[in-house]
């Protein structure tokens, strides 16, 4: 029964390294595992919308065009009341980014 946890998850990261830059497409697991998840942030709740802020890391860029796709999806939290989840990173440069 773990073992096909073990492939939806696989399966899963391959996909999600798809849709990031050319450099990434085939990467092995456990390097997107590194580079992207378990990344540190700070979490605001609005009355609407809770925020996921990531603290700056160094392959932030490639994951914009997928934060900037999902934000632009409604992804509902059904617990409390559907609020819909924005993503975000932190800016890089002097210009900040337009939101959802």
């Amino acid at each position: 029964m773990i073992g096909w946890r073990a492939g939806l998850v696989y399966h899963a990261i391959a996909d999600l390294a798809d849709k990031l830059p050319d450099r990434y497409h085939g990467a092995h697991v456990w390097t997107a595992r590194r580079t992207f998840f378990n990344k540190p942030g700070q979490l605001y709740l609005t009355p609407n919308t809770p925020i996921v802020q990531f603290n700056r890391f160094a392959e932030q860029e490639a994951l914009l065009p997928l934060i900037d796709s999902l934000n632009h999806q409604p992804l509902p939290i059904p617990r409390p009341n559907n609020r819909r989840l924005v993503l975000s990173t932190t800016p890089t440069g002097a210009q900040p980014r337009a939101g959802p």
